[in-house]
């Protein structure tokens, strides 16, 4: 067994195709107050430079380690980062995001304090126009030194209070022996991950500021539909993988599983695809019908799951009105 460092911050990085972004990333993180640091970046087989650029960076700071593995998509990836890791804490990073000077210095400065396994912080993500959309670390906000275990968390998840993103998060190592990202999942991985870590979690505090900056690339527009597509699927797999183990552990309420489904109806309703918007909506009626027997009779798909999503809502409502939640 590996032995654990226990002041270093592992920071996993995954590689692929990220030249002109890399330099930036890496430049934003040997620039951490927190200096106690381990750098992994895992170059994913990637066709460019990036592999080349990771080297440089070692060569440069004896923090940066670099794996050069044949490509198999992020979650692949990040697994090798942590397998790899000798930190007592893990942090996530994206190649093309950058993150504030004190993020790790902030985060683990927290999780001391607080004793948790989890700290999460907001994050601004910058649009593919360059709008500014600021996500907190947890809506509505808590007060500083207020901690929520894994359950809680879970909860707040699956009700999109909390970020599904594994960056902005401070993990304990310890926690996450057991949690690793499916390498079948080649979209909304980050979702089971997060889903699972935060079953294991026992203590989760939150900083209210916003330390990271993820950065939305624009892509070709020629093949938006496709990929679209494709996200779709995959977040239907992973809402069902998680919808159910929650509902077999007994993780979540039954309203905060549905919870899940529609909030990411919400992000693809007004889709300029027709068959995207339909397709997810039959997913989502699916799964309720087959996990909890609710089903909408002689409507549409597209009207069936409005009518589902505004019951919910009654219910989420009622549940947070009565906790003091406004």
């Amino acid at each position: 067994m590996q032995e654990r460092k226990s002041g270093t911050v592992s920071i996993v990085i995954p590689v692929y195709k990220v030249e002109a972004e890399l330099p930036r990333c890496v430049g934003s993180i040997l620039k951490q107050t927190y200096r106690d640091l381990e750098i992994i970046l895992v170059d994913d087989g990637s066709p460019d430079s990036s592999g080349s650029l990771c080297d440089a960076f070692a060569a440069q700071d004896s923090r940066v380690k670099v794996i050069h593995k044949e490509n198999g998509g992020a979650s692949s990836a990040r697994n090798a980062g942590l397998d790899a890791a000798a930190g007592a804490y893990i942090a996530f990073i994206d190649a093309d995001d950058t993150a504030e000077p004190e993020l790790i210095e902030r985060l683990i400065t927290n999780a001391r304090q607080t004793g948790a396994d989890v700290t999460i912080c907001g994050y601004d993500q910058i649009t593919e126009i360059g709008r500014l959309v600021r996500v907190p670390a947890i809506w509505p906000p808590r007060k500083p030194g207020d901690a929520i275990d894994g359950h809680a968390l879970v909860r707040e998840l699956l009700q999109h209070r909390v970020s599904w993103t594994p960056y902005c998060k401070l993990y304990a190592e310890s926690m996450l022996n057991a949690v690793r990202f499916d390498p079948g999942q080649k979209r909304a991985n980050d979702m089971l991950f997060s889903y699972f870590a935060a079953k294991q979690a026992e203590r989760v505090c939150f900083i209210d500021d916003y330390l990271y900056k993820y950065v939305r690339r624009p892509g070709n527009l020629s093949d938006w539909s496709a990929r679209e597509k494709g996200f779709v699927d995959f977040r239907l797999r992973a809402l069902s993988i998680v919808a159910d183990d929650a509902k077999a552990t007994r993780a979540a309420s039954v309203n905060s599983v549905i919870w899940l489904g529609l909030g990411f109806w919400n992000e693809y309703r007004h889709s300029r695809e027709h068959e995207v918007r339909e397709g997810l909506a039959k997913g989502i009626l699916d799964y309720l019908w087959r996990s909890f027997g609710w089903r909408v009779l002689a409507t549409p798909p597209l009207i069936a799951l409005d009518l589902v999503r505004k019951r919910v809502l009654r219910a989420v409502l009622r549940k947070d009105k009565a906790n003091g939640i406004k």
